[in-house]
Order: C-alpha cells, then structure tokens, then sequence
C-alpha cells in the first residue's frame, strides 16, 4: 500500500485501542503525526520522532504489531526525508 494510506491504516486501528477520556493524550499525539506527515510541506522531523517516543510510554501500546509497524513507517520516512 502507498505510504499514506498505511499510515491511515495504522493509526485508525491504533486509535480504536484507547477508550478512556485519559487516553485522549496518545490519540492526540497519533493525530498529530499523521497531520505533519499528510499536511506539511517540510514535517518536523524531531517533533514526531518525541511524538512517537511519547507513545512509547504506554506499554499496551508498544506490544501491538500495529504500533511496531508506525514506529518502522515513520522511522523509514525520516531516513528517507
């Protein structure tokens, strides 16, 4: 699949996994990603990379295979950029 629908992909199935009000804090720094990568001319580089370091924190999150391949995505995109 092309990158940005990947990237759709994976965050929509992230998102579904937060269901508390607490949470809203990782469904915010997913969003947040996506719109640098879809929307911006120039995607700051660092601020996703604390972005997804961020989500690492969750530790329900860092073992779904949908939050490794994110990690792997976005990682690959900045190398690339």
């Amino acid at each position: 699949l092309a990158f940005n629908q990947r990237l759709y992909q994976i965050i929509f199935s992230l998102k579904k996994t937060f269901t508390s009000t607490e949470q809203s804090k990782y469904i915010e720094l997913l969003d947040f990603i996506q719109d640098e990568l879809f929307h911006s001319k120039t995607p700051r580089k660092f601020l996703i990379e604390s972005a997804l370091f961020s989500l690492k924190t969750n530790e329900a999150l860092i073992n779904q295979t949908e939050f490794k391949e994110l990690d792997q995505l976005v990682s690959d995109y900045i190398a690339n950029c």
